[in-house]
């Protein structure tokens, strides 16, 4: 058994010893590897004519490739032993798959204003097995995909490595909560696709006018009163747009308006 060897690297080599406990010499004929994955072994050996109570050896190693899991073949020792023609060793081996890891499952990003970014946020993947970590693609999906971005590093993941993904949240109008899944594509074949909630809010904006009611007194028909201020104050995040202020109701003529407020007003 050669143990578990990562795809793409070489085990330690192992050795069989092969002796003649007879008399007369003994011809080794050419070995031979057999078997459902012969490729993956490969033997070297000094073995051609052994005399009486002499040995030579056959040096092993095991090269996995994919697919992972166990591997198998025999050694086969061809000889003019009469009673064993033929003297087979089993070879076996393990091409252990990566294991891949991702944390945190899930990102909030905050409640942002629209048109700002937030603050990034790392998720970071993690290969806690043996073969390389594969990482085919790292995309976002769902509900308010455009809303979210990301930046990743992650391509072969070496065992016990990892690498990062960078997480932005810009959010767009409308107000509310934003969300959106982040799919990590591997060669893990026990968890081909890992998946990670993204969310995040985009707050409304809050007015409130002070004071709500204005009462200018008894003023003579034809004069004009010291005017009177209204403040409008945004205590949220988000912009608050202000469009055209009017003057309605019976007696809207007889009132007059003038304002600074713009096209945003912000806290």
């Amino acid at each position: 058994n050669l143990g578990s060897v990562r795809v793409g690297s070489t085990s330690i080599p192992r050795v069989v010893t092969i002796k003649n406990t007879g008399s007369e010499d003994l011809t080794i004929n050419p070995i031979t590897i057999t078997g459902t994955n012969q490729s993956e072994f490969i033997q070297e050996n000094n073995c051609s004519i052994i005399s009486a109570n002499n040995s030579c050896t056959v040096t092993v190693k095991f090269l996995p490739a994919l697919p992972f899991g166990k591997k198998t073949a025999i050694i086969n020792i061809p000889s003019n032993d009469a009673k064993k023609p033929i003297a087979n060793v089993n070879l076996s081996g393990q091409a252990p798959p990566p294991k891949i890891s991702a944390s945190p499952m899930s990102v909030n990003l905050g409640s942002i204003p629209v048109g700002s970014i937030s603050s990034p946020k790392i998720v970071t993947i993690k290969n806690t097995g043996i073969s390389d970590l594969v990482i085919d693609s790292v995309t976002i999906t769902g509900t308010n995909t455009s809303e979210f971005s990301r930046i990743s590093d992650c391509t072969t993941v070496p065992a016990k490595g990892s690498c990062t993904v960078s997480i932005t949240f810009t959010p767009t109008i409308p107000f509310g909560k934003k969300s959106a899944v982040m799919s990590i594509n591997s060669n893990d074949p026990k968890k081909l696709i890992v998946s990670v909630k993204l969310s995040g809010q985009v707050p409304a904006p809050k007015i409130s006018v002070s004071p709500q009611s204005i009462n200018f007194g008894s003023i003579q028909v034809g004069t004009m009163p010291n005017s009177r201020v209204v403040t409008i104050k945004n205590t949220g995040i988000s912009d608050l747009s202000i469009n055209p202020i009017i003057i309605a109701n019976t007696n809207g003529n007889e009132f007059s308006q003038t304002n600074n407020c713009s096209i945003m007003v912000v806290k």
